[in-house]
């Protein structure tokens, strides 16, 4: 215990000991320049593709600046002694630090990491690197300042320096090892940085859990391309009780809530990404889409505008708020939004996509076309926009039209299972119906992931159900369904088959889980009404066909099945006040539908 102690206490007069003079410039270049290399990184041809430096910390292990050592097949350093070969052992991206490992010794004294403390702003500091071809040199400056960014402090400093300084020592006056100078082009003239020294502690730790984060992104992305969002939903809540700081750990847990139409935990997710990242544009998207569909519209209204205050000239922000502004039926203010994003953006498409959709939404299928024919003038590879252009001439009811751009579409694009659906559709536009059914029913069983195949034998049920072949129908949105259990439009049209096949009761129980899942959407509601009304329910039919008129008044045909129910229900009253609103709508239809009742209600007795 005393020897402790007595250690104990000169470690301590050391520490309170003022430090010894400055050294001159010439002196720490003497001191310094035999541990730090020219580094050459060389191409498979053995060719020089750029110079840097690096800093040697022990016997056989080196430090330098990470910028573009992917690039290189091999790397060397340059000594008196020759060229030595040296390998990369770990890399911490984060703070673009490399550490490598040489065949043998440098035969230099490696530099002392002993995490100084750093000095202030106008403290005298020495840049010592590689002068590109004129050997390792000194230049002189002072700290500007210590700076702190998301990746943590950087040493701003002035000295003016080349590119292939970038892996340098940086040191005080008193010849200590501060930094690690980073690529001067981050900077600009007599300003540049360096990482500092501390750093270098724990950067194998740091480099092992980013190959192993590495890893399991690798991972979760083959999940996402299979469709497999159970295994994403393990991997990544493994990874965030594992490091409940990693974002990616944390965006992967929220894409997988969401795939699985978990919406409550998708939503609890990207909060707490936004908590840990708050301008993450992913998170901000998934918020507010976990909000829509949790029927939550006027909150992802308000997420997207709060996320806009302050952001008005971020095209991506203005996008995301527009399209709120559109599920919110504010049609006006989410086209000017998306006009301003491609005014400040012309090749954002989800804001051309946009445009086009609240054209389709008010009739104007012909200004869709438009759009998507404009665009695809600006990025005619891009096979989006291609398929996009064809399913607005379907809409558009120009159907040749719609062949034409498909037989010119590239091999690659033709026979992706969208580009295959679209066919099919076209094809029964032409009359060819039983050509479509043909190829829909061989892509739905070869198309690539459940999602696609879901697709597929989705469009396949509706075309049977043109044909009025309801098992086949009701049997293809069952396949499809039983791929994706949560795809609420394959239960819907798998409600509608249902009802229209002849089994209603069996439709009901899908319809009344729907108006639950999805208490806004107009479908569900009309749908619910029409089985209810089927089954002779009308009590209950009459409110549920009046909430999907509440959504969309101009629904001709719900306005004939309501006074259908409300005649069938013995409601007079309801019956003329119904054909009155329906007349604003469509007076045509209105006769169709209410002329008959009214000469029978006036023949009967009051």
């Amino acid at each position: 215990m005393g020897r402790l102690i007595k250690l104990l206490a000169s470690l301590c007069l050391l520490a309170s000991a003022p430090l010894a003079n400055a050294m001159t410039a010439a002196e720490i270049h003497a001191r310094i320049a035999p541990a730090v290399f020219p580094l050459e990184l060389l191409d498979a041809d053995g060719n020089t593709i750029t110079r840097r430096s690096a800093v040697q910390v022990t016997a056989t292990r080196l430090i330098t600046q990470c910028e573009g050592l992917e690039n290189a097949v091999r790397l060397q350093l340059e000594g008196a002694a020759g060229m030595r070969a040296v390998q990369l052992l770990a890399r911490d991206d984060e703070h673009r630090l490399c550490l490598l490992e040489a065949d043998s010794t440098a035969g230099a004294t490696p530099l002392a990491i002993d995490t100084p403390l750093l000095a202030g702003a106008g403290s005298r500091v020495y840049a010592i690197a590689s002068t590109q071809d004129f050997g390792v040199g000194i230049a002189d400056g002072v700290i500007a300042g210590i700076r702190h960014g998301r990746d943590g402090p950087s040493i701003q400093f002035t000295a003016p320096l080349t590119r292939s300084a970038a892996g340098g020592a940086l040191v005080d006056e008193h010849g200590r090892l501060i930094g690690i100078i980073d690529d001067p082009s981050y900077g600009g003239h007599n300003v540049s940085f360096a990482q500092p020294v501390t750093l270098l502690s724990g950067l194998e730790s740091r480099a092992a859990a980013r190959a192993a984060d590495h890893a399991r992104s690798s991972r979760a992305g083959e999940f996402i391309r299979n469709g497999n969002w159970d295994a994403l939903e393990a991997m990544s809540a493994e990874w965030t009780a594992a490091d409940p700081r990693s974002t990616q750990a944390c965006a992967f847990h929220a894409r997988a809530a969401a795939e699985r139409g978990d919406w409550p935990n998708a939503e609890i997710r990207w909060r707490k990404l936004l908590a840990l990242q708050p301008d993450s544009r992913p998170a901000l998207a998934g918020l507010v889409v976990s909000l829509l569909r949790q029927q939550r519209r006027d909150e992802a209204l308000a997420t997207s505008t709060a996320a806009l205050a302050g952001n008005d000239g971020d095209a991506d922000l203005l996008q995301l708020h527009a399209g709120m502004l559109a599920a919110a039926g504010r049609t006006n203010e989410a086209e000017a939004a998306y006009r301003q994003v491609v005014e400040r953006d012309p090749w954002q498409i989800g804001a051309w996509a946009g445009l086009a959709a609240l054209a389709g939404q008010r009739g104007d299928h012909d200004a869709a076309v438009h759009i998507w024919a404009r665009i695809g003038g600006l990025l005619p590879e891009d096979p989006r926009v291609r398929l996009a252009l064809v399913e607005a001439l379907l809409k558009a009811d120009q159907p040749q039209r719609a062949w034409r751009n498909l037989a010119r579409l590239p091999e690659a694009i033709a026979g992706t299972p969208a580009a295959i659906r679209l066919r099919a559709l076209t094809l029964q536009r032409l009359g060819r119906t039983r050509d479509a059914v043909a190829l829909l029913r061989d892509a739905g069983a070869n198309a690539g992931d459940a999602g696609q195949r879901a697709d597929a034998l989705l469009t396949l049920s509706i075309l049977y159900a043109k044909q009025q072949r309801w098992p086949q129908a009701i049997q293809a949105a069952g396949a499809a369904v039983a791929l994706q259990p949560e795809n609420d439009q394959a239960r819907f049209w798998q409600a509608v088959h249902l009802k229209d096949g002849g089994r209603p009761q069996e439709a009901l129980v899908i319809t009344s889980d729907l108006i639950v899942r999805q208490a806004a959407d107009v479908n569900a509601w009309r749908q619910h009404g029409f089985v209810l009304a089927i089954l002779d329910r009308q009590a209950e039919a009459i409110p549920a066909l009046r909430k999907s008129l509440q959504f969309d008044p101009r629904q001709t045909k719900v306005w004939g099945a309501l006074i259908e129910a409300l005649h069938a229900a013995g409601d007079r009253d309801g019956v003329r006040k119904a054909c009155v609103t329906m007349r604003e709508v469509d007076a045509a239809k209105a006769d169709e539908s209410c002329t008959g009742l009214m000469t029978l209600y006036q023949a009967l007795p009051q």
